[in-house]
């Protein structure tokens, strides 16, 4: 065999292969590198999409953060024993009719806002049940220790005497709790 074509034959069997080999890593490689700039791409497009997302759900959200925050602001300073009586005094004769009407004011209207409580903190919502539940006992400590015939005018004397805190630290939550999205 002529020498020329055994190293003509060792080169096409060794060379040949290597080349087709540094080809195919060298396009693997660029092709790789394609990729995960895609892959970049398409990442930083979803964080874009997802924080799109988050600004459209704030704009939807927040005005019902805002009005869940008023109607139960609302509610709580209605609570206040000074103002619970202004409402109720003038319509009531004796401390049981006084009693009657202002539980279920307070009832009611806390029904009324029962929904609120999607739209604020689960700490400002239980503050505002505490606050509502120390005024609804305020008014019975207050009516337990009158007489049975006392007048409505003696349980306002009674259940202004009272304390209820709590209301103002609930309002205070609620404006804590608005002031982190403001």
């Amino acid at each position: 065999m002529d020498p020329y074509i055994v190293i003509l034959t060792a080169l096409v069997i060794f060379v040949l292969p290597a080349t087709i080999y540094l080809i195919m890593q060298s396009f693997l490689k660029a092709n790789h590198k394609l990729l995960e700039s895609f892959e970049r791409q398409m990442q930083l497009l979803t964080e874009e999409k997802n924080a799109e997302r988050q600004k459209e759900g704030l704009k939807i959200i927040l005005p019902l953060r805002l009005q869940a925050s008023e109607r139960l602001v609302l509610f709580l300073e209605r609570m206040q024993p000074s103002l619970l009586l202004s409402r109720h005094l003038p319509l009531c004769v004796n401390a049981d009719d006084l009693t009657k009407s202002i539980l279920s004011s307070i009832r009611e209207e806390f029904e009324h806002n029962l929904s609120q409580q999607l739209f604020i903190s689960d700490t400002a919502w239980q503050m505002t049940k505490t606050a509502r539940e120390e005024v609804i006992q305020l008014v019975h400590m207050a009516r337990t220790t009158l007489p049975e015939d006392a007048s409505a005018a003696d349980l306002a004397k009674k259940m202004l005497l009272g304390e209820v805190k709590v209301i103002d630290h609930a309002i205070k939550k609620l404006r804590e709790d608005l002031n982190k999205f403001g």
